[in-house]
């Protein structure tokens, strides 16, 4: 609910647009789980996984609109259906494969972090 106030209302085409908010809660999300790697305590640690979730969430969201409305109306269904939610399996299906050859869970959460970073380049 909290991701709300900072990133939805802020999405609409008047406002800063689709993409920058896309960029930037995807920005969010690969820092704030990148801090969480190198956290010191439980409470920092805490606070990163929370803002963590508001740039997943938000990501998800500006990502999903930004996709509707790009494509047409055929593929439209397809990718608002299947197109999602396959893509989102098989990212939760590959977890354990991450886990198996990173056994520490701050190595872990520093791979699955590091994939983030490919995305900068597609902002041009």
């Amino acid at each position: 609910m909290k991701h709300r106030l900072l990133y939805n209302q802020r999405s609409r085409p008047w406002w800063y647009g689709r993409k920058i908010v896309l960029f930037v809660s995807l920005a969010v999300q690969t820092l704030s789980t990148l801090v969480q790697v190198f956290s010191p305590s439980w409470t920092v640690f805490c606070l990163m996984f929370f803002i963590t979730g508001m740039g997943q969430i938000s990501n998800f969201v500006a990502a999903f609109v930004l996709g509707t409305e790009i494509l047409g109306r055929g593929v439209r269904t397809a990718f608002s259906t299947a197109g999602v939610n396959l893509f989102f399996g098989a990212g939760y299906l590959m977890l354990p494969l991450f886990a198996y050859f990173f056994r520490d869970w701050r190595q872990l959460l520093l791979a699955l972090t590091l994939p983030g970073f490919l995305f900068v380049p597609l902002w041009w």
